[in-house]
């Protein structure tokens, strides 16, 4: 069984999102919401919820440098 290398999350993972060339992932907390910036991801169009699909096209070209 072949597996795809992701980004890794937190335990409390909500989801990852890209805002202006940078990569987020938002985690909950005890007292709510959270947010932490991972990577500049440059090139890569805003997008609200990251697939898959995009967190491994992500990993292959910028984890892999």
């Amino acid at each position: 069984m072949i597996t795809l290398k992701t980004i890794p999350k937190k335990h409390n993972h909500d989801h990852f999102w890209i805002e202006d060339e940078i990569l987020y992932e938002s985690y909950n907390t005890i007292r709510g919401k959270r947010f932490l910036a991972i990577k500049e991801v440059p090139g890569m169009p805003d997008e609200e919820r990251c697939s898959e699909e995009c967190l491994e096209y992500m990993y292959k070209e910028y984890y892999n440098e």
